[in-house]
């Protein structure tokens, strides 16, 4: 199990014969950490409808002895990620302004 604490996890089962053949967890569970550091994230964190060129807090909240985060987005359900920024503070939050790569 990586450690990647989340309270949004879903797992995938593929046929590799036919990946058109699959199903997805029905709802979300939770990995915990198990100790040592963990991040969450607050918002967003499902549901939203940002648009281009508005601003909008992402938070998080995060154990101790994390000094710097990177963050970034996908626009594919995470597939592919793009860079927001490379590191800031770990304060808990980071204005950003929504670009322009709509996704559905």
């Amino acid at each position: 199990m990586p450690n990647n604490p989340s309270e949004n996890c879903r797992i995938r089962v593929i046929d590799t014969n036919d990946t058109g053949t699959y199903d997805i967890s029905d709802a979300d569970f939770t990995i915990g950490s198990g100790g040592g550091d963990w991040i969450t994230v607050t918002d967003p964190n499902g549901g939203e409808n940002w648009e281009v060129g508005t601003s909008h807090p992402i938070t998080w909240n995060s154990s101790q002895g994390i000094d710097t985060v990177k963050i970034r987005f996908s626009t594919n359900g995470g597939s592919n990620w793009t860079t927001i920024v490379e590191s800031t503070a770990n304060d808990g939050s980071y204005s950003w302004t929504i670009p322009d790569t709509p996704s559905v």
